[in-house]
């Protein structure tokens, strides 16, 4: 007669001990579910040809990266065997830095050399940073760097430093453009620029620093990119005097893929002393004062020693390591 009520106690026991079972194995796998670790931040810079003056300017980027950048994070070197060799052997210039490479095959000129930036997506690590910011060898960091890297929120579009010459400027797209008897800009491919949606009046940009996430598009774009300046090398037609930057801005601004202003912002534009008849003597002192008085009262975290003067002058008549350790040396005072 008893025989019902044993069993429903016993099931009741059964179900209680189910719960806190239950209960107990549930805890575990909420503590051991993966948590997705932060991506960080990544300096990459392109070093070629093995040359004491490409190194001696290497010194003075990385040192301004720690020194006034805060920054001794991830580093990529985009080089070749023999530059990395002399890299490690220079006494402490890689020091603090977790750097990475990614080598090219040797030297091959200026044009290519400075192209082989566009090869980053090949890095097999490189999704697991954002945002990656590239630095020309002539650039000082003058200011952290998070500031930066804390502009780059639209992972499709690439942050460069927007500058006054406009699209169709030689220094930009107008080496890859065709001006027909209807005056007309079109591209190599005979399409209209206004087709686009884009006029010689868009913004072009600077080639030496920019910033982006390893997003799928970025990568399309610097593949088109480089295919366009193999088949360009290929034809035997005149290098442009500001290299690969004609091309990148003919994709990029074509594309609606550049962000405008980009990080315009923290850039200043610095004249190397030498570029251009007017541009040295007590003319460039007093060019020199000025851009640091502007330096010290306004935000800029990065200076691009360009050369840009009205006839592209580069070269060893331009020694911008002067300018680079002046401007250092100020900094540091």
């Amino acid at each position: 007669m008893r025989r019902p009520v044993v069993v429903v106690v016993v099931l009741l026991l059964l179900l209680h001990a189910t719960a806190h079972a239950t209960a107990a194995d549930v805890q575990p796998l909420e503590s051991s579910t993966p948590v997705s670790t932060p991506l960080k931040p990544l300096v990459y810079i392109t070093i070629f040809c093995g040359k004491s003056y490409y190194v001696d300017m290497l010194k003075l980027l990385l040192q301004s990266m720690t020194v006034f950048g805060k920054y001794s994070g991830d580093l990529l070197l985009i080089t070749d065997e023999q530059m990395k060799a002399v890299l490690q052997d220079v006494q402490g210039v890689l020091q603090g830095f977790t750097v990475h490479y990614l080598l090219q095959p040797p030297c091959e000129g200026r044009f290519m050399s400075s192209a082989r930036k566009l090869n980053v997506f090949d890095f097999p690590g490189l999704r697991r940073f954002s945002p990656v910011l590239y630095l020309d060898l002539d650039v000082l960091v003058v200011r952290p760097l998070a500031s930066v890297f804390a502009a780059l929120d639209h992972a499709e579009l690439l942050y460069a430093g927007v500058e006054p010459e406009t699209f169709c400027s030689n220094y930009k797209a107008g080496a890859l453009l065709n001006i027909p008897e209807g005056g007309r800009n079109i591209t190599a491919d005979g399409i209209p620029i206004d087709r686009y949606n884009v006029s010689c009046s868009s913004p072009g940009f600077s080639a030496g620093l920019f910033m982006f996430a390893p997003h799928d598009r970025i990568r399309s774009l610097f593949n088109r990119t480089m295919e366009r300046i193999m088949t360009w090398i290929r034809s035997g037609t005149v290098t442009p005097s500001c290299l690969e930057q004609p091309f990148m801005n003919f994709f990029f601004v074509l594309e609606h893929s550049l962000h405008v202003p980009g990080i315009s912002k923290f850039v200043m534009d610095y004249m190397p002393q030498g570029s251009g008849r007017r541009n040295s003597g007590a003319r460039y002192r007093a060019q020199a004062e000025r851009k640091m008085q502007i330096l010290r009262s306004h935000k800029k975290v990065l200076i691009h020693f360009a050369t840009g003067n009205s006839k592209g002058v580069s070269g060893p008549k331009v020694d911008k390591r002067v300018s680079m350790q002046h401007v250092f040396a100020q900094l540091k005072t």
